[in-house]
This record gives structure tokens, C-alpha cells and sequence, in this order.
């Protein structure tokens, strides 16, 4: 997900996976005038494949969801 909130914008992720505790990566990116929705969003995809990546025994298949 992204978000732009007082003129700043973050993009974070949030991996849930049955019997543990969600997973979390932020990332903040800069002011609203530097960045687009559209880079927003690729760094939160980006996040999200770090987390899939980094866990240990991870169950297929795995699903992946944006918002507009």
C-alpha cells in the first residue's frame, strides 16, 4: 500500500500468514512533489517480494494484492 499524508509519501507491506504474526516493511519515499502514485506502488511491490523472499518455508501460492 502507499500512502501520501501531509504531503510526504510511504509504501509499506504486510505479509499474513496462518499461525504467525504479520510481517511488516515500510519504506518512506519523500515529499508528494518528488514521487508518483505509480513509483508508490512499485516500491510496495518491491517490499512485498523482500518479504516473500526473506521467509524460510513459505506456502504456495502465494498471492499478492494493490489498491488504486
Amino acid at each position: 500500500d502507499s500512502l501520501g499524508y501531509q504531503g510526504q509519501v510511504e509504501a509499506a507491506t504486510v505479509l499474513f500468514q496462518t499461525g504467525y504474526c504479520p510481517r511488516v516493511l515500510q519504506f518512506y519515499l519523500g515529499t508528494e512533489e518528488e514521487h508518483t502514485v505509480f513509483k508508490e506502488k512499485a516500491v510496495g511491490l518491491m517490499l512485498s517480494t523482500e518479504l516473500i523472499a526473506t521467509e524460510n518455508d513459505p506456502t504456495f501460492p502465494i498471492s499478492i494484492l494493490i489498491n488504486n
